[in-house]
């Protein structure tokens, strides 16, 4: 490993899926769908912490049309499953 790479535990999920993954001899499609497999997997992993709490990104304060504030609540577990979906059906294509 070069000084400049992280180690194994510091990298994000989707930079071990990227690793994991990736081959020198990968065509572009292929490496193309690698890329996007480990973005999704970045996400999926931001999302989760939402769920679990540990970041307070789940609801935020927005001014409404009349000039009153609002707590805007989004719907993480709805962009889960779906984007849980997204993920499997590429690593079936990678596969």
């Amino acid at each position: 490993m070069a000084d400049d790479e992280p180690a194994v535990g510091e990298m994000s999920g989707g930079a071990r899926l990227r690793a994991a993954l990736t081959t020198d001899t990968d065509p572009a499609d292929m490496t193309a769908l690698i890329e996007e497999a480990a973005r999704t997997k970045d996400r999926l992993d931001q999302l989760d912490a939402i769920l679990r709490g540990d970041t307070e990104m789940w609801a935020q304060l927005t001014e409404g049309r009349s000039g009153t504030l609002e707590i805007r609540v989004d719907s993480v577990m709805q962009e889960a499953r779906q984007l849980t979906t997204v993920f499997r059906q590429t690593l079936a294509e990678i596969r």
